[in-house]
């Protein structure tokens, strides 16, 4: 038997209404009430929530999300072989470049203070490969 995809039909999580053709794509990507992984899955966040409490969740787990980024971020250094370009002086500009400066969170990795010392001037007389 074929199954016409041109016919109107409700979603099983919203009761919105549309053709067919279109359903997979309403709840992958639309439904209010469709059950959705954390953005920061793939970082290691293992909450899955109704896509309507996603933002909500960004806020309150950001400190979490914040600490799985950063160690994301370092392992990729590392394993690109440039860990040692992340420095106070590199988080320092990032801060002045995001216009971040009154808006540090103190104890975070954005807080000159609480970065481990790293020599800023490591590498800097390196020869350039490009």
């Amino acid at each position: 038997s074929k199954v016409c995809l041109k016919a109107v039909v409700s979603c099983t999580h919203c009761d919105k209404k549309t053709v067919r053709s279109e359903m997979e794509d309403h709840v992958r990507n639309e439904c209010q009430k469709a059950q959705v992984p954390c953005p920061f899955y793939p970082l290691g966040c293992t909450s899955n929530m109704l896509r309507s409490f996603v933002d909500e969740h960004l806020i309150l787990a950001g400190s979490s999300h914040m600490k799985q980024l950063c160690l994301a971020v370092t392992t990729l250094a590392q394993k690109l072989g440039i860990a040692h370009l992340i420095s106070r002086t590199s988080l320092n500009n990032l801060n002045t470049d995001l216009n971040l400066t009154n808006s540090v969170i103190p104890g975070s990795v954005m807080d000159p203070e609480s970065t481990p010392d790293i020599d800023p001037d490591y590498g800097s007389s390196m020869s350039s490969t490009d």
